[in-house]
Order: C-alpha cells, then structure tokens, then sequence
C-alpha cells in the first residue's frame, strides 16, 4: 500500500473542499478493496504469498535458540464450519 494524496484542483462557492478530499478517500478505498478481493482469488499471486510465508517462518525458526532441525513447512485450509 501506498500514501494517498490529494489535491483539490478548484476551489470556491461551489466546491467543498473536504467533501471532495472524503470523496477521494472513499472511492480510493473502495478500489482497493476490490483490487484486494481479486487478488485474493488469484491462484498465482496466492501461491507467492505461501511461499514467502513459508521461507519468512521457516527462516524465523530456525534462528531460535536450541532448534538444530526443523521439518518442511506446508499450507493447508480448511473451510469455515467443515468438520474435522
């Protein structure tokens, strides 16, 4: 994610500056909740983020004290409300 800025171009009777300013944030919040929901149902961008979970844990693990070992490291879901 990045800073949102802005700059209201006109000003005046008719302009409400913080209104327009609320606009941006609102539409900008709205876009990246819709970015988010399609890359969250990307297979490519998912698989890149369990991997660099996968190596940021495994990495993390084995700096800790007494750990000489540790085993592979897989991702597995399971469906709210599945039994088991």
């Amino acid at each position: 994610m990045r800073d949102l800025h802005h700059q209201v171009l006109a000003s005046g009777w008719f302009t409400d500056e913080r209104a327009a300013a609320l606009k941006l944030y609102e539409d900008s919040s709205n876009v990246a909740r819709a970015e988010g929901a399609r890359m969250q149902s990307d297979s490519e961008i998912v698989a890149a983020c369990e991997k660099s979970l996968t190596e940021f844990l495994h990495n993390f693990l084995a700096k800790q004290p007494g750990v000489e070992r540790l085993p592979a490291i897989t991702v597995s879901y399971k469906h709210a409300g599945a039994a088991g």
